[in-house]
């Protein structure tokens, strides 16, 4: 069977431990249309970057930690808990906007798997106590924080920084 290979832009995680891109990608068929597409994830890696541990970036982002596994792995920075695609190596920076608390979905990210928060200073050690498993890294800031590290990450790179823009 002959076969198309569609890719379309996932999206480009600015922060990963290998500099991945994943792009969605769909396979289409010479069959029936109700039947021609399978498609998944590539993950594109472009270079071996060391990871960082929770303790590294609560070093940079200078903050005060709570919790037991300190020296766990972090590949991918989380800011919209809609996006979650790798849990275990991924840190959630509950960001606080005009209309949202980031907080409020670290109940939801713990149960899929996320153990890793950066929150604001004003979290208790009660509400803490439910994510058993969890590293909070409480900081006063949390977007002074992100800004922090991928500041800090930026300049770990030894390459040129390149921007795409556009609009469909």
């Amino acid at each position: 069977n002959a076969y198309h290979l569609l890719g379309t832009y996932s999206g480009l995680d600015f922060f990963t431990g290998n500099c991945s891109l994943y792009i969605r990608f769909h396979i289409l068929f010479n069959v029936p249309p109700t039947k021609r597409c399978t498609g998944g994830y590539w993950r594109i890696k472009f270079n071996q970057i060391p990871l960082y541990t929770v303790s590294q970036i609560a070093t940079v982002i200078k903050a005060k930690t709570s919790g037991q596994n300190i020296e766990a792995g972090i590949e991918h920075i989380l800011l919209d808990s809609r996006k979650l695609l790798f849990p275990a190596t991924s840190v959630f920076f509950a960001l606080n906007g005009p209309r949202h608390n980031g907080n409020l979905f670290m109940a939801e990210l713990y149960d899929k798997g996320v153990c890793c928060f950066v929150v604001d200073e004003e979290l208790s050690q009660e509400e803490m106590s439910k994510f058993p498993k969890g590293v909070f890294l409480q900081v006063p800031d949390v977007l002074q924080a992100l800004q922090l590290f991928t500041a800090y990450h930026r300049q770990q790179l030894n390459m040129p920084a390149i921007g795409i823009t556009g609009s469909n």
